[in-house]
């Protein structure tokens, strides 16, 4: 078949014959390029969208399948020169395979298509892996591979290798070069997304560590040392109650505050072992809970004044007040040397107001710009639009204020 074309030209009538068949191929060619550059379109979007790990593997894996149709798929990340798993699809069929595979850790330089795709530094395409040498079997090792199959690309982040997109097929010979140059493409459009969820997983392991740390921290400075004093008081109790009955009523008192503020503060410490219980818990209930710390940690005379139902409000406003509360109590104890304190909470239709006041020694606030947990409180008041207020002198105690106007209570009010 012909595609006969005829077009004029100063000298006559000019005949172009073209077959249709390599028209039609150069049209799926073009169909195909643009499927291409469509997928690399959309697959930068999808995983730039997250900073989560898995997410991003995921994503990475779904995407891939379209530029390369395969029946599974893994990404390994390199560290200290050993290649393990991070994320697997298409092995949901067989749950003792996959557990397997996501649990390698494959030496790179001893692992021979890794090493091979490296000293490449390209894909490498294996059209049967049962004849391939050194090829690492998962599963059944007296039954035929499941996947013949085989085309892995390594990752680079310009020269440092950072892990593999291994791809599969159950037929023998399917990879093709066609689909090694979209993987070569694929891999170098998507290690930038790779290092990033990365790094921000390591971040995020690096401040869980320290999260810990000062939660094991709070724990044998406040909790302890609350039962320490517990403790003594218990056992002075039975001597000095034969020498002055009166004073020993006296230190049960005492006994109940330290017991009631070390169980205050395991409260509060196993709330931060689960952020979103903060959230989750009456914000006078937790006010409660800081004040009762306070009170029994250095023995201090305090109060909290609750005006107003205070409900369910917006979990940042929540979380913010919960927060500057404590750093503000926090400060009190470290800082103020102060005897009394008192905390006030005042819930009107429109606004939510914070006051916490003592009557300490207080500090030059020019001084202390930055310090004291200070610029921390003002980002979360700003964070939730709302204003806070600090006021110190020296020997005049300090005061925190934070008001937050509620916007959508008004607009109700309004009828809007």
């Amino acid at each position: 078949w012909f595609d006969v074309r005829a077009y004029p030209s100063k000298d006559g009538l000019f005949v172009y014959f073209r077959t249709i068949n390599d028209r039609k191929a150069r049209e799926a060619a073009e169909h195909e390029q643009r499927l291409l550059a469509e997928s690399q379109r959309d697959t930068a979007i999808a995983i730039n969208s997250t900073l989560d790990l898995n997410e991003v593997l995921d994503r990475i894996l779904e995407s891939v399948r379209r530029v390369v149709p395969n029946d599974a798929g893994l990404v390994l990340l390199v560290e200290d020169g050993l290649a393990s798993v991070q994320r697997t699809r298409g092995l949901d069929f067989d749950p003792a395979l996959r557990e397997q595979t996501e649990t390698m850790n494959l030496p790179v330089t001893e692992t021979a298509a890794l090493r091979e795709i490296i000293e490449r530094r390209e894909p490498l395409i294996i059209p049967d892996v049962s004849v391939y040498p050194g090829w690492v079997r998962v599963g059944n090792p007296h039954e035929p591979p499941i996947f013949l199959s085989f085309i892995g690309t390594p990752v680079y982040l310009r020269d440092e290798l950072i892990g593999f997109i291994n791809l599969f097929c159950r037929e023998s010979h399917y990879f093709t070069p066609a689909h090694a140059e979209r993987m070569r493409l694929f891999a170098e459009a998507i290690a930038t997304a790779i290092q990033n969820a990365r790094l921000f997983q390591q971040a995020q392991e690096v401040a869980a560590y320290e999260e810990r740390q000062r939660l094991a921290r709070d724990l044998h400075d406040a909790v302890s040392q609350t039962l320490f004093s517990a403790t003594t008081v218990a056992e002075a109790l039975p001597r000095l109650w034969q020498r002055n009955p009166q004073k020993t009523m006296e230190q049960l008192d005492q006994l109940v505050l330290l017991n009631r503020a070390a169980m205050a503060e395991m409260r509060t410490l196993l709330l931060e072992l689960r952020p979103e219980a903060i959230v989750n818990t009456k914000l006078t209930k937790l006010l409660t809970q800081l004040v009762e710390v306070a009170k029994g940690r250095k023995r201090l005379t305090g109060e909290l004044i609750i005006r107003g139902e205070l409900g369910t409000l917006p979990p940042g406003v929540h979380l913010a007040f919960y927060r500057i509360a404590q750093e503000s109590l926090n400060n009190i104890l470290k800082h103020s040397q102060a005897t009394q304190f008192q905390v006030l909470v005042e819930r009107e239709p429109d606004r939510l107001y914070l006051h916490v006041q003592d009557n300490g020694r207080g500090f030059d606030l020019a001084q202390a710009a930055g310090g004291l947990g200070l610029s921390t409180m003002q980002e979360r008041a700003e964070a939730i639009g709302a204003a806070l207020e600090m006021s110190s002198r020296p020997n005049q105690g300090t005061d925190v204020k934070v008001t937050w106007l509620d916007t959508g209570s008004r607009r109700l009010a309004a009828g809007e």
